[in-house]
């Protein structure tokens, strides 16, 4: 996978062709532990896309601000993202629902990771402080 400015392509390792690129502006994403989709950071929006057939399956909408990391939980329900609003958010993948708003950085939140066992999650950021959520994923 190579995320860029103007989308991202899906290549086979193999043969170094492109199975599917996608007219999407991206900033970066992550893909989730099954390798079934695809989460793409594009300035306040998410954008999820299926990898077995390249199609925008839903946009995730509610940060004010620059989205700055994306993070499937282990099973691939959950998205976590993290956001120049200063604010963690959880995302419901089969719906695109909102499913919680973290709050407690007071800067611009660069990163986001879920535990191996998804019970916590890490959010790194501007303010100098990771913040350890117990999010029961």
């Amino acid at each position: 996978m190579v995320i860029a400015s103007g989308g991202a392509s899906l290549f086979n390792l193999a043969t170094g062709e492109a199975v599917w690129e996608i007219d999407c502006p991206a900033l970066g994403g992550a893909v989730s532990a099954d390798g079934r989709l695809l989460a793409l950071r594009s300035n306040k929006d998410i954008y999820l896309w299926d990898l077995s057939t390249g199609q925008l399956l839903r946009q995730l909408t509610g940060h004010t601000s620059t989205v700055n990391s994306v993070r499937f939980s282990r099973r691939g329900q959950t998205l976590a993202s993290g956001s120049g609003d200063n604010t963690v958010r959880l995302w419901d993948v089969a719906t695109g629902r909102e499913l919680r708003q973290l709050t407690g950085h007071t800067s611009t939140v660069y990163s986001v990771s879920f535990s191996r066992r998804g019970q916590t999650l890490a959010s790194g950021s501007d303010d100098g402080v990771v913040r350890l959520w117990r999010v029961g994923f």
